[in-house]
């Protein structure tokens, strides 16, 4: 445990590890006087041996290996939940979706609809339209259909809407995780199932306005690409595209289109 919680620790940067230090000063966080003693102790690079972190944090009381573990479980249960936390306050769209989540589970119909609006608003304003944005809209829809439903007022809500940002979400993820098993079957010299891409390739071509999505329309030229080497059109679509929407990624997924 002790080998995992250090690496956890060490993973914090400078201002994480302030914030972390606020964190369990906090009595809404924690309630162990020792938990911040330990974070002192690891601020100052001393050594970490199991003996002379028990004397730092217990000073009189003799060695107890089981009672240094019980409270490596409180400090490791700590770092944990504040690492969720950070990662939420990165994210607000994430933020909001919980507290539909909230305010639909205390009957808040007003305060529902409200975060709704402000999630909704605050993905149509974010740069990106990567499958992470698809996935963000379908849960949008699928919050507002249970709460309609769970009010009685499930008449009032547009199913077909909840349905088609369903198909979205799931034809973007399933199109970049065919791009990356197609790209790495060589590598690994295995051959995958790729069960209903068929299904999405056949529903992209029967609705070709369904490219007008960055993600999904991507992601099908570069595995129509992937998949058949010498498909000249679907090279020149796939690098017109990414010229056309590479703005709609993230640092990250923009490399790999890059590197596809």
């Amino acid at each position: 445990m002790s080998n995992r919680l250090f690496e956890i620790y060490d993973s914090l940067t400078t201002e994480e590890t302030r914030r972390f230090a606020k964190y369990l000063k906090s009595p809404l966080f924690n309630h162990k006087k020792e938990l911040p003693l330990l974070l002192d102790y690891l601020r100052k690079d001393k050594p970490r041996d199991p003996r002379k972190i028990f004397s730092n944090l217990f000073q009189e009381i003799p060695f107890d290996k089981k009672k240094l573990n019980h409270f490596f479980s409180y400090f490791l249960k700590a770092i944990e939940d504040f690492i969720a936390m950070e990662q939420m306050r990165k994210s607000p769209s994430a933020k909001e979706r919980f507290l539909m989540s909230a305010y639909a589970e205390r009957n808040l119909n007003r305060s529902f609809e409200k975060a709704g609006k402000n999630t909704f608003s605050s993905l149509e304003n974010a740069p990106y339209r990567n499958v992470e944005f698809y996935r963000h809209m379908y849960f949008i829809k699928e919050e507002e259909a249970k709460q309609k439903r769970e009010s009685g007022r499930s008449t009032e809500y547009n199913f077909q809407e909840l349905s088609d940002s369903g198909d979205l979400a799931f034809m973007a993820q399933k199109l970049k995780v065919a791009c990356t098993m197609i790209t790495h079957r060589s590598v690994l010299k295995k051959e995958y199932d790729y069960g209903l891409l068929k299904d999405v390739l056949t529903r992209i071509k029967a609705k070709p306005e369904l490219l007008k999505n960055p993600a999904i329309s991507l992601y099908y030229h570069a595995y129509s690409a992937l998949s058949d080497l010498e498909n000249e059109d679907a090279f020149h679509l796939l690098r017109k595209g990414i010229s056309e929407h590479i703005h709609c990624f993230n640092t990250s997924e923009s490399r790999d289109l890059f590197v596809l």
